[in-house]
């Protein structure tokens, strides 16, 4: 059976979370000629991949993916509970996403260093699990294939203390 896509890159998405976000960020890296968008939530950027991308990340610039990257964890105005009554018993890695701030931020800047145009969110005292990623996973949908005119996603009062950046063009 056949079905009617757009198959070039850049109609073609990934998105993932935790280590799934760094697979995302990997399939645009690795196989541009395929994946030409990505969606990265609490990802895992180690310093291999970020020491690639100094040294080679101009190429993004002219790839122009459509990126987004997001990080929960501990800020100085929020921190993470270590338990939360809602979440039950399996209510992920409390500290996880504070561990992860360092190489999301230092990605968000190699990127904003070459210039590649990205939408970045910050969900302070956001737990590494799928409900916090499900409460704001309308950011990376609309990041990936809402209308882009160099504009910041809205912020709203569900997501109280963020911060988001987006680079120009």
């Amino acid at each position: 059976r056949e079905f009617r896509t757009l198959p070039a890159a850049e109609h073609t998405s990934v998105m993932g979370s935790s280590m799934g976000g760094l697979c995302a960020f990997r399939a645009v890296w690795d196989r541009p000629d395929t994946f030409g968008n990505c969606a990265c939530l609490s990802p895992v950027f180690q310093a291999p991949l970020l020491a690639d991308v100094a040294l080679n990340g101009r190429r993004l610039k002219d790839l122009a993916p459509k990126m987004y990257l997001d990080i929960g964890g501990d800020s100085e105005e929020s921190k993470v509970p270590m338990f939360v009554w809602e979440e039950g018993v399996h209510a992920g890695y409390w500290w996880l996403d504070s561990q992860l701030q360092p190489g999301v931020e230092t990605m968000r800047r190699l990127l904003e260093w070459h210039n590649v145009q990205h939408d970045f969110f910050f969900a302070q005292g956001s737990r590494h699990n799928e409900r916090a990623w499900a409460q704001r996973i309308d950011r990376p949908l609309r990041a990936l294939f809402g209308k882009r005119n160099g504009q910041k996603i809205a912020t709203d009062s569900v997501h109280a203390g963020v911060r988001e950046t987006v680079v120009p063009e």
